[in-house]
């Protein structure tokens, strides 16, 4: 899901933010890893992991993972799926970011 787009903090501050990702696996089992990252240049630091296993590939699933936590202005967080076998996100997965302090 990662391709290079992220939220930039433009005002220093405390954020929620949250991704909701539907997805389909080619195998099962399929562990799928949902992270939130920042990222600065090629370097990437996970901030929040949350690990499914997902135990049958004929439906789609459904995932979310949160985090909320002080950005300074000028962080670049974005969110990433990975997994031990294809994963695909599908149509409706939404990432958002919401300033709350």
């Amino acid at each position: 899901f990662h391709r290079g787009g992220a939220f930039t903090v433009v005002v220093a501050g405390y954020y929620e933010f949250e991704m909701q990702g539907s997805f389909v696996v080619g195998t099962s089992p399929t562990e799928v890893t949902l992270n939130i990252i920042t990222v600065d240049g090629a370097t990437e630091t996970t901030k929040a992991t949350k690990i499914d296993t997902i135990r049958t590939n004929v439906d789609p699933r459904d995932g979310m993972i949160k985090w909320i936590q002080y950005a300074a202005a000028g962080t670049k967080i974005t969110c990433k799926i990975t997994g031990s076998n294809n994963q695909q996100l599908r149509k409706g997965s939404t990432f958002t970011c919401n300033r709350i302090a």
